[in-house]
This record gives C-alpha cells, sequence and structure tokens, in this order.
C-alpha cells in the first residue's frame, strides 16, 4: 500500500496520524499548532538530516528536560520552546506523543545516512510493522492512502520532492476508517544534534 510513497510521504503520512490522534482525545487543534507547524517544515529544510534532528528537539522528552531555553538548541527558538513546554507539562499523553513522533523520524532516520532503492525497505517496514499497529492500538482514524500517492518513491533517490500540508487534500478527521476497522531525555546535554544517540539506540 504504501511501497510507491516516497520516504517523505511516509513521513506526512505520519504526521497526519499524530493529527488524528491529538483529535481522538479531544485536545484543541490550536494549542497544537505549534507542534504541528514545526513537523510541516518537510518543504522547508534542504537536508533530510536537518530535518530529522529538527524533529528530535520537538520530543517531549527532549523539550522537558530543560526547565529553560539556552542558546544550544539548533532548531527550536525560544517562543516554540516555550510553548511546547507548557503544551507538553500538562499533556496526559505524553508517553503516546512520543511513542508517535519516534516513529515518525525513524520512518526517515534508517536511510539518513545511507542509500537506498524502491521501495526503501527499512522506511516501509517502519509504516507496515510500527506505525500502523501503533495506530490500532490507540484506535486511532488512519488517513486514506490515496492522498499520499502523489509523492513518488521514484524522486530524490526515494525521498521524493518536499510537500506542505496544503498538498494533502484532506482536513482533520476526513479519513475513511478507525484502525481497529470500525467506521466513524537525558539525552540531548553533549551534543543537540541528538539523533545520532537516538539512532544508535535503537539499533
Amino acid at each position: 500500500m504504501f511501497e510507491n510513497i516516497s520516504i517523505r510521504g511516509r513521513i506526512a503520512y505520519g504526521i497526519c496520524c499524530l493529527e488524528n490522534f491529538i483529535l481522538s482525545r479531544n485536545y484543541p487543534k490550536s494549542e497544537w499548532k505549534i507542534l504541528f507547524d514545526n513537523l510541516w517544515t518537510i518543504h522547508e529544510m534542504p537536508y533530510v538530516d536537518c530535518l530529522l534532528d529538527k524533529y528530535v528537539e520537538l520530543f517531549p522528552a527532549c523539550v522537558l528536560e530543560f526547565p529553560q531555553y539556552d542558546e544550544d538548541w539548533e532548531y527550536v527558538d525560544e517562543s516554540t520552546f516555550n510553548q511546547l513546554y507548557t503544551l507538553y507539562s500538562k499533556c496526559p499523553a505524553q508517553n503516546e506523543v512520543t511513542e508517535i513522533l519516534e516513529t515518525i523520524h525513524e520512518i526517515g532516520c534508517v536511510y539518513v545516512y545511507s542509500s537506498t532503492s524502491p521501495p526503501a525497505p527499512l522506511s516501509l517496514a517502519v509504516v507496515n510493522d510500527e506505525l500502523i499497529p501503533l495506530m490500532k492500538k490507540l484506535n486511532v482514524v488512519l488517513p486514506n492512502v490515496k492522498h499520499f500517492q502523489q509523492f513518488s518513491i521514484h524522486e530524490r533517490n526515494c525521498w521524493g520532492e518536499g510537500m506542505s500540508r496544503d498538498m494533502i487534500n484532506i482536513p482533520f478527521r476526513a479519513c475513511c476508517h478507525y484502525a481497529n476497522g470500525t467506521i466513524f531525555a537525558a539525552i540531548f546535554r553533549q551534543s543537540r544534534r541528538v539523533s545520532h544517540r537516538v539512532l544508535e539506540g535503537r539499533k
């Protein structure tokens, strides 16, 4: 189902899954806008490793590890940090948000320092064997995969072109089915580019 979708397209699918998780818990979309605005920078970041490093800086464990902002943050500015700190501090689903964000990150990081060819099988396995089962466990709406088929695995060495949220023509909750089939940080101090440490820990 995801074989012909680019790695960036798979990351976008994961972000939409997170959007649907937030809505499934009845959290106000406006409060989470700061997170999603930063996740949807797929089209802005010129290098994929920078994008994935930025994602790590958005992890709840990374943000909550430091009660105050300092200049060591590479991608997150002070205003964003403060908003995320407040958001995560009062979120009862920190663990679930973290698990989804880590899975989104892993979709890309399996190939960030290596080459691949279609269908980028390691990335594909993360979607099929980790992301989809996680959504099933959380009983979260799955985005309709047809909206992501425009992002071809045959472009830019499987990474595909960058995209914005506007290119995915589905609003929140305009999904076809629920995942269960029913209708309806101590990391980060030595180096802020902690994705390398995260990758080592997940191997």
